[in-house]
């Protein structure tokens, strides 16, 4: 069965659905799936690609290129 033939199923399955906590425990469940994806998928910098943001935000800092916390929260 194709992977798009088993998506068609998985709808029909759920629309047929009339148990909320069956429901409830797909949509968790689905969450907490993307959610680990995401997890594997970080990567930390490297020490040397932390400093070299710093030196660029010190360099912009240094050039004006800001915003401040006032005009940060007047904006939001």
């Amino acid at each position: 069965m194709s992977i798009e033939q088993r998506k068609i199923q998985l709808v029909q399955t759920m629309l047929r659905l009339e148990d909320e906590q069956i429901i409830d425990s797909v949509e968790k469940l689905i969450k907490d799936l993307q959610l680990k994806s995401l997890e594997n998928d970080f990567k930390p910098l490297t020490q040397k690609q932390l400093n070299a943001r710093i030196d660029a935000s010190e360099a912009d800092f240094a050039n004006g290129r800001f915003t401040s916390a006032e005009a940060l929260l007047k904006k939001f």
